[in-house]
């Protein structure tokens, strides 16, 4: 309910641009049906196959309805329509549709022109093109696969007529009183030899009379009828009209719910200011690479350098943020990494019971995990807490981790466990940074920054809401946490100082 009450904030807000794209949208609109004019539209029948002419075509009228939608996606291909309209000497700005008619082998392919002849003309001229190139498709691949038949037969027909000639030398030497040519049985092999050879030529002379009627039958692809005549069509200007308001409304309303986002996150120290009524302690650059990581670096030292001079000096500080992924602990991490590289005693606490582990900060140099704050917190002797505290590798930083020991959080954190450990931590260090639960999912983080010396509250400027961040800043003022103010994490730094 809220989100859709700060969209319909937005909409309000930027109604004179929504307004603005409505007006030029059904302008454009209006100019596009005016320009458009009348068209014409002719409509010419092709069909592909003919359930009368199966036991030639072999194709059943199933297999011709599939034949005729494949061809109808080739006739609508940009490449296969430049050829057609060369062919039939159709002009290029004459529109070409072709469209399957429900499950049949019929094809209509519509003409759509300027005038009603040139519609009708160009409808007829472009279906013949298609059926003419598809007959002589065909027949090219017929006469490809005809010719070796063709081979064959005329090299039977010369075999016949040479093995004919030798029969016919033999009998007529022996009817002259000569000697036979050939012996009977040289003579019989011979002449079932020119049997065979002349039923093979008659059954090579039935396929190809087969194969000749395939290609020239002009069902296979034929013009089944062509246009008399044109429908008139007009582009309406009111239904235009109305569809170029729709059109404005939602690319208006797109562009304002965008502009209503990017104006409710908290990108520079004037929203700061306005908004939470907070100073800025520092801006925390975001972007890749080695120049980005280097900007970033010394944004860190600026605000280890600026919490360093603050007076009263701070003991102990905790880094909150709202929710999880504003760059808190990145935050809480470099800046126990800097105050130590400055010559101070620094000790960070990971104070996020709830993700036990290491974390992703200045690690220890031993291998093993270390016990860490749940098992202090949930060890009833009081042990001394550099039993739970490891070094790192940069000097003067020890860590403790949010440990592994499983406790009862509102228990530990609302009694005088914290606020023993902080003062011992203190003891032992110059500073303390505790990296804090996120603070609207977790009551243990008001606790922690109520026992500190001060707070720093984490604002991602690419996805904190205001509501979230006023939010965390009352809940830090009613727990009495003295909020010191607010570090901008991932700032595009030119932006934020010129606003």
């Amino acid at each position: 309910m809220e989100n859709l009450q700060r969209q319909i904030e937005s909409l309000l807000r930027w109604r004179w641009l929504v307004l603005s794209f409505v007006v030029l949208s059904m302008l454009t609109a209006i100019a596009i049906a005016v320009a458009s004019g009348t068209s014409y539209s002719a409509t010419s029948t092709v069909v592909v196959g003919s359930a009368s002419t199966q036991s030639v075509s072999g194709r059943s009228p199933e297999q011709d309805a599939v034949l005729a939608r494949g061809y109808v996606e080739i006739l609508n291909s940009p490449s296969q329509q430049r050829l057609l309209k060369g062919a039939a000497d159709v002009p290029g700005d004459v529109k070409i549709d072709a469209a399957p008619v429900a499950t049949s082998p019929f094809i209509d392919i519509t003409a759509t022109a300027s005038s009603e002849d040139e519609a009708v003309t160009a409808s007829t001229a472009y279906a013949q093109a298609f059926v003419d190139n598809t007959l002589d498709t065909f027949d090219e691949i017929v006469s490809t696969r005809l010719q070796p038949l063709r081979q064959r037969l005329q090299a039977l027909s010369t075999q016949i007529a040479e093995n004919q000639q030798r029969l016919d030398n033999s009998r007529r030497s022996v009817n002259q009183g000569g000697p036979a040519l050939l012996s009977a049985g040289g003579s019989a092999r011979l002449t079932g030899e020119v049997q065979r050879m002349q039923a093979e030529a008659t059954g090579l002379s039935e396929q190809l009379q087969v194969q000749a009627a395939v290609s020239g039958n002009p069902n296979l692809a034929g013009l089944y009828s062509a246009p008399t005549g044109a429908t008139v069509s007009q582009a309406s200007v009111v239904r235009n009209a109305v569809l170029g308001i729709i059109g404005g409304l939602l690319l208006g309303g797109a562009v304002a719910l965008v502009l209503g986002a990017l104006e409710l996150r908290i990108r520079s120290p004037r929203d700061v200011r306005q908004k939470l009524d907070l100073p800025t302690l520092g801006l925390v650059s975001r972007g890749r690479g080695e120049v980005a990581e280097a900007r970033r670096t010394e944004d860190f030292k600026a605000l280890a350098s600026a919490i360093s001079v603050m007076k009263p000096p701070l003991a102990s500080i905790a880094v909150v943020s709202p929710n999880d992924g504003e760059g808190k602990s990145l935050i809480a991490d470099n800046l126990a990494r800097y105050r130590a590289a400055q010559g101070d005693k620094v000790i960070l606490i990971r104070g996020d019971v709830r993700r036990p582990g290491n974390g992703d900060g200045p690690r220890a140099t031993g291998r093993k995990p270390t016990p860490g704050l749940s098992d202090l917190l949930a060890d009833d002797g009081h042990k001394d807490i550099r039993d739970y505290m490891s070094p790192t590798k940069q000097p003067g930083l020890l860590v403790m981790n949010a440990g592994s020991a499983a406790i009862d959080r509102y228990a530990v954190f609302s009694g005088g466990r914290l606020k023993e450990l902080l003062g011992q931590a203190s003891f032992e260090a110059d500073l303390v940074v505790v990296d804090t639960p996120p603070l609207l999912g977790a009551a243990e983080s008001q606790v922690i920054s109520a026992g500190v010396d001060g707070s720093i509250l984490v604002l991602d400027s690419t996805m904190t809401q205001p509501t979230a961040a006023l939010e965390a800043r009352d809940l830090l003022a009613r727990s009495g946490a003295n909020v010191l103010g607010v570090v901008l994490n991932r700032v595009n730094k030119s932006s934020a100082i010129r606003s």
